[in-house]
């Protein structure tokens, strides 16, 4: 984690100043847009099992976002670590 991820790390996401998602590269979640109403279904389904998936990202801005929200949440959060881990494990058929 850096410096910038670390100084914001404990601090809830609606207290960031908007330097804070510009310096971290992210998209501001509690400001009007798509990415709020994203927020609002995140937390209306807390309780549901599944993943979440993001079609169609642009730098992952977007899901990146969500991550940090999840995490702020309390929502398990699986690392990219272990998810390639498996991938790599799984056998796909020959074409």
């Amino acid at each position: 984690m850096n410096a910038v991820a670390r100084r914001w790390h404990a601090v809830p996401m609606r207290d960031w100043p908007a330097e804070a998602f510009e310096q971290l590269g992210l998209r501001n979640p509690y400001e009007p847009g798509n990415l709020t109403i994203r927020r609002q279904a995140l937390v209306a389904t807390r309780n549901l099992g599944g993943a979440v998936v993001e079609c169609g990202t642009f730098r992952g801005q977007g899901l990146a976002t969500l991550a940090w929200l999840m995490r702020e949440a309390g929502i398990h959060v699986p690392s990219l670590a272990s998810t390639r881990s498996r991938d790599s494990h799984t056998q796909r058929p020959a074409t």
